[in-house]
């Protein structure tokens, strides 16, 4: 029988059934496995048929007594490029569960074509095969798959980071070119199905390391490769956050004198032992701290440093002087210049020891009185004498510094 091949003859089979004899041909059965063997075929062409435009497969000559494989129709080039569908017999029965190997169902499919399978016993006599029984595979088929020559960028990925952050390859897209002047583009997703590698892996986390670096694309043809570069990486470290001034040492601020105006004391900030320097690493706002009572100083974090500290000090009345000592007996009056009005003191205290002791007697004395009589005093001793102020704000007493010891002459 002659017969004109539409297509290249691509592969043989061995025929495996459950258990018919190999030699013998058996119409493709549900069930039944029939694997291509590519290394039991040949391309030749039929001698005794003139008219034939395309060559037939004929199994090498060690293998004339097994059945074989024939498929026509359609453009695939090689068995990779075709993916079957669906498949049946010319008896009808369903070919679903038949299969010709990985290398076709594995593939990729782009678009219908119908194949003929046909199974066919070798004839020595006339160079060619006998048709028995032919399967119909609905199939598609892929395009052909001649490796690339070159590799380059059409779309380069994002390339601007800050230390940390994960390499981010997805809007990559290379251009494959082929020896026929086609090329075709690839999305970053379809790099691993083209063959294509990165020198770093999507998601790399990156650091100030990879600033200045290329991503290299490998594509592998055989044992050919081909490799083109993205931009250079720009890897930014990743700025310090700034450190809160709340943490900040301050040294204690010393109590100050009433004075009718805004007190505004240097303040001394340290922060993990180092000296923090006003108006490059914090500013300072104070409060009104006019009145006696608590002042107030907040500092505010400034260049490296962030947030506010609040410190406060004391603002207390003004140490006052006694102006005389006049001695009794058995007593001794001590009179004093009366604190000035604005401090609105609330009261005055008075102590008293013998001279040279430090066994201090305390005496208080509402603010409307300028002098005190201190009795019970022994005869003929000398007594020391002290005097200051002190205001009640907020429930708390805030004292002038004792003034200077005077000194009386002896009790009568």
């Amino acid at each position: 029988m002659k017969r004109k091949v539409i297509a290249i003859v691509i592969a043989l089979a061995l025929v495996f059934t459950l258990s018919m004899p190999m030699s013998a041909f058996a119409t493709p059965e549900e069930g039944y496995t029939y694997v291509v063997d590519y290394a039991k075929s040949q391309l030749v062409y039929n001698p005794e048929d003139s008219e034939a435009e395309e060559p037939y497969a004929v199994v090498d000559a060690p293998m004339v007594e097994f059945d074989g494989i024939w498929l026509t129709g359609g453009s695939a080039e090689s068995l990779e490029d075709i993916n079957v569908v669906s498949a049946t017999t010319s008896s009808g029965r369903s070919g679903t569960k038949i299969s010709i190997g990985k290398d076709i169902l594995d593939t990729l499919p782009i678009g219908a074509n119908g194949f003929y399978l046909m199974f066919w016993n070798f004839d020595p006599e006339n160079y060619g095969p006998v048709i028995d029984d032919y399967i119909r595979f609905n199939v598609t088929i892929t395009n052909s798959s001649q490796p690339p020559q070159a590799v380059s960028i059409k779309t380069q990925p994002k390339t601007a980071y800050t230390e940390g952050d994960a390499l981010d390859l997805s809007g990559l897209v290379a251009t494959l070119s082929y020896d026929d002047s086609t090329s075709e583009d690839v999305p970053f997703a379809s790099f691993a199905a083209k063959g294509i590698a990165t020198s770093l892996a999507h998601s790399t986390k990156l650091t100030t390391a990879h600033h200045g670096q290329k991503v290299t694309l490998t594509a592998t043809a055989g044992t050919a490769s081909f490799t083109t570069q993205t931009a250079a990486l720009s890897v930014v470290a990743k700025p310090i956050p700034p450190a809160s001034i709340a943490g900040a040492t301050v040294i204690a601020v010393p109590d100050k004198a009433y004075t009718g105006s805004q007190i505004k004391p240097a303040l001394t900030v340290k922060y993990a032992g180092k000296l923090l320097k006003l108006g490059t690493d914090y500013t300072v706002a104070y409060g009104t701290n006019k009145a006696i009572g608590k002042g107030t100083a907040t500092i505010t974090g400034k260049g490296a440093y962030d947030g506010t500290k609040t410190v406060s000090f004391k603002i207390n009345p003004t140490k006052l002087i006694i102006s005389k000592l006049t001695t009794g007996k058995k007593q001794v009056k001590v009179a004093w210049k009366a604190a000035p009005k604005a401090q609105g003191i609330t009261k005055y205290q008075i102590r008293y020891a013998l001279k040279g002791k430090t066994a201090w007697k305390t005496v208080n004395v509402p603010s409307k009185k300028l002098n005190v009589v201190i009795k019970k005093l022994k005869t003929g001793k000398a007594y020391q004498f002290q005097i200051r102020s002190y205001k009640t704000v907020s429930g708390a007493n805030y004292y002038a510094p004792w003034s200077a010891t005077k000194t009386s002459a002896r009790v009568k």
